[in-house]
């Protein structure tokens, strides 16, 4: 059961920059323009259909821009990634082991 936990946190840890920003950057954007659409009568139908049709393209466009984006050479330094830190840990001496002749 661990190994399952350990694969699905490791799944969602991996899927945040590609999947999961742009979902929410998404949401953000695009719950205005739905409450919009919901509540407003004065629109005309063509517009409102239109409207409706670009608020659901932007979504794959969104994540597919996002991918394009981490293809480009300098991805490495995008500011959709985050810096990754180096620890650096002092080196550790090994000699031969004394054993007392006691035991």
């Amino acid at each position: 059961m661990q190994m399952i936990l350990d694969g699905l946190s490791a799944l969602g840890t991996a899927t945040i920059d590609p999947l999961w920003r742009p979902v929410l950057a998404w949401t953000a954007l695009a719950l205005p323009l739905w409450a919009l659409l919901r509540w407003t009568d004065r629109l005309h139908p063509n517009a409102e259909y239109r409207l409706s049709q670009l608020l659901l393209a932007a979504l794959p466009v969104g994540v597919a821009a996002v991918g394009v984006i981490e293809m480009l050479p300098d991805a490495s330094q995008s500011a959709l990634r985050p810096a990754r830190s180096v620890v650096a840990l002092p080196a550790i001496e090994t000699g031969p082991v004394s054993v007392p002749a006691g035991s």
